[in-house]
């Protein structure tokens, strides 16, 4: 598990051994509204350790922020990039009065982006399953403020 790295390793991160790419700056830029700070990841391997999947939570500065926007995407890899599966991502502010966002359907290669005005202290839950529809990534990962 990656969590706050991301700055001092951009844009390659060490994680269980492994080294783990993140998108270019100009991919999250587009997908993400702008918001180009990684302040977490988390890269889901299967038993044999071949990538599965990577959770990004994209922030706007390195300091989190409650009133800062939030964006998150969950990316399939490996085997799994570019089949048609079943994926969702949910991003959910600690402000009561703001829903939550959520991304959900059958994808190829990401769910989301999912983005929050005040993201900045979030949880994102996601999932994913193969194309026979089991599960194999499931969680939830929070973006604390410091």
């Amino acid at each position: 598990m990656i969590k706050r790295l991301a700055a001092m390793l951009s844009p390659l991160v060490l994680a269980g051994g492994m080294l783990i790419a993140f998108p270019g700056t100009s991919q999250a830029a587009t997908d993400c509204a702008g918001l180009t700070h990684i302040s977490y990841a988390e890269r889901f391997n299967d038993s044999k350790g071949v990538p599965m999947a990577t959770l990004y939570i994209y922030n706007k500065t390195s300091a989190v922020m409650s009133d800062e926007p939030a964006c998150a995407i969950l990316y399939s890899e490996g085997a799994y990039y570019g089949q048609a599966k079943y994926m969702s991502i949910t991003i959910c502010d600690n402000y009561t009065g703001d829903p939550c966002v959520t991304n959900r359907g059958t994808f190829k290669d990401f769910a989301g982006p999912v983005v929050q005005k005040r993201g900045g202290c979030s949880t994102v839950t996601y999932e994913m399953k193969n194309s026979k529809g089991v599960v194999i990534v499931k969680g939830s990962a929070g973006d604390p403020c410091d």
